[in-house]
Formats: structure tokens, C-alpha cells, sequence
């Protein structure tokens, strides 16, 4: 999926995998924050958008959710899917 379908989804509450870097992605109040294996990140939507408008994504099917205050889910993606 293409970047405006991926802010679409992020809007929506949707967990998305970037395809290239394989970095979970997930928006809360206007911020953007990218976990990646080896960095984590926060971005402001714009800087998003500019930074991974070549990129594809896919959306992350979590039963759980993913909890902000946690590195747990993250570390669980990662095992599964680095």
C-alpha cells in the first residue's frame, strides 16, 4: 500500500509494517513512532510522509494491540518477522 493509504490505516488505529526497512509503525496524537531492530524513532505525520513516500507498506494484524508504554509487542513482532 502506498503512503496515503498507510496514513489512512495509521488513523484508523492500524499497526503497519514497512516492507522495505521491516520497522512497525504506529500513529498516536498527530506523532508517528517507528520501531525498527536497531532504532526506534518519532516523527511529526509531514516528516513521515516526506521520509517514506517511496516506501510500501503492509498492515499488522495484533489481537493484542500494541501498548506505547511496552517493548514487549515490539520485541514479539521482531522475533516473528526480522
Amino acid at each position: 500500500m502506498e503512503i496515503i493509504e498507510a496514513i489512512e490505516k495509521l488513523k484508523d488505529n492500524h499497526a503497519l509494517v514497512c516492507l522495505e526497512n521491516r520497522a512497525l509503525i504506529k500513529m498516536e496524537k498527530d506523532k508517528v513512532y517507528i520501531w525498527h531492530s536497531q532504532w526506534h524513532s518519532k516523527l511529526s505525520r509531514n516528516d513521515f510522509i516526506s521520509l517514506f513516500q517511496q516506501n510500501t507498506f503492509e498492515v499488522y494484524e495484533n489481537d493484542h494491540g500494541i501498548d506505547m508504554e511496552k517493548d514487549e509487542e515490539y520485541y514479539a513482532w521482531r522475533n516473528r518477522y526480522l
